[in-house]
């Protein structure tokens, strides 16, 4: 149970007295007068059903996947600056990635480890 009497900017308030939402509105009366309806907005009544709309759905055609393929052929020449080199990383080399996959090695052990922005193929072949 939450404690709001304690919270900050509450007033304590003596005996049961209930807390009045709108103080400065006057209090409504306790049996108003009934509101006129037109005829027709009386629930009794049915009007006439709606004409159906057909709407023709589009067939959408489930299309499948394009397979990737396979490229041959010399690569272009990359003459790309080097723009990060970290000398810092001790025995740790990043030797492939892709297929959402990447192959570490740190030291004498390689790694395989899940990579989810690696979408293209890798450039090692699979074994």
């Amino acid at each position: 149970m939450k404690k709001k009497d304690s919270r900050p900017g509450n007033r304590a308030r003596a005996g049961n007295e209930k807390k009045q939402a709108h103080a400065a509105k006057p209090a409504r009366r306790a049996d108003p007068a009934p509101k006129k309806r037109e005829p027709d907005a009386v629930r009794g009544v049915q009007k006439a059903a709606p004409k159906e709309k057909t709407v023709v759905a589009a067939a959408i055609e489930q299309v499948p996947a394009r397979a990737l393929m396979q490229r041959t052929g010399a690569l272009p020449a990359e003459q790309v600056p080097v723009i990060l080199e970290s000398s810092g990383a001790g025995d740790f080399h990043l030797i492939d990635s892709g297929n959402g996959l990447k192959l570490e090695q740190y030291g004498d052990y390689r790694i395989v480890r899940p990579e989810a922005q690696a979408l293209w193929r890798p450039s090692i072949p699979d074994r």
